[in-house]
């Protein structure tokens, strides 16, 4: 599929069914400096990483003026049509995916989805959070693989649905004027806030981030997340923090300072004090408690 010195990447394998052609793609990098590749697709392509050996890792951007900054390859990604795009391959390995590419006309004609791309669509084109649509991807890859009775049908069927949710999926993202309009973020944008502080508990996460997250402002973000969920994005966070926290202790085997580590505090005492703030107790009284959920917000 494409060629630069020192990588290859290939179509291994194209299948053709109804309204959808599936692409198997290898790839493999022997030298270890970064190799930049440009491209642009004719059709929408939605693709994923299936398997990675060595040390080989890729970014990948939308370049122009509305090109959100690189995501890793190996997340789930989407391709709109005659968006221009660029990667960046570092490291040396081998790895292999799959592309599934949909014709612009039966693309707009499932989804209703136009060419009028906002830079906040063009970043959850990069990553899809949908375990929806992954997982479909990964069953179409297993189908070809593996083929069983009426796998054509299945193929075909498995494209159709993975179209339907990709509509679902940016419908869930409201319009920047939207949000102007209610003053609030999506249900969409606070999920993905929460799984963002849920996997870097153990990291300084910092309100820029969140905000790059969603390509806002900080002072933007901060407004729009405090008028949508009653509390700032820190008591957010910190909220996060002790409910893994009370979660340790519940079980067997952690010291406090060691949870305190966990949990993203730099030293015991600040752990103590944020807990007793947010709980009431001490860290030491909830050793072998049951649980709680501590952030009980409902998102609209």
């Amino acid at each position: 599929m494409a060629a630069s010195t020192g990588y290859v990447r290939r179509v291994s394998a194209t299948y053709t069914f109804p309204h959808v052609a599936v692409d198997l793609l290898d790839a493999h990098k022997p030298v270890a400096h970064v190799i930049q590749e440009n491209g642009i697709n004719a059709e929408h392509i939605i693709g994923a990483e299936m398997r990675s050996a060595g040390s080989l890792q890729s970014s990948w951007r939308y370049v122009g003026s509305a090109g959100p900054k690189d995501t890793p390859c190996d997340a789930l990604s989407y391709l709109p049509a005659q968006i221009p795009w660029g990667t960046a391959i570092a490291g040396r390995g081998e790895a292999s995916g799959i592309a599934c590419r949909f014709t612009p006309d039966y693309f707009h004609t499932i989804t209703g989805i136009g060419n009028d791309w906002s830079e906040r669509h063009l970043r959850a084109c990069q990553d899809l959070s949908s375990s929806v649509i992954r997982d479909m991807v990964r069953k179409i890859y297993h189908e070809i693989r593996t083929p069983g009775f009426a796998s054509d049908i299945v193929i075909s069927s498995l494209s159709h649905v993975i179209l339907v949710e990709l509509a679902r999926y940016f419908q869930a993202i409201a319009s920047p004027d939207e949000e102007r309009r209610t003053g609030t973020l999506s249900k969409r944008d606070l999920d993905r806030i929460r799984g963002i502080v849920e996997n870097a508990l153990n990291e300084r996460l910092s309100i820029r981030q969140l905000a790059n997250a969603l390509g806002y402002s900080e002072g933007y973000f901060y407004g729009l997340f405090k008028q949508s969920t009653g509390i700032t994005p820190h008591k957010y966070i910190e909220t996060l923090r002790i409910e893994k926290a009370m979660e340790l202790l519940a079980g067997d085997g952690h010291s406090i300072k060691q949870i305190a580590y966990a949990v993203g505090f730099s030293n015991p005492s600040s752990f103590s004090a944020a807990f007793r703030r947010v709980t009431g107790s001490s860290p030491s009284q909830a050793m072998g408690q049951r649980p709680s959920r501590l952030s009980k917000l409902e998102w609209a």
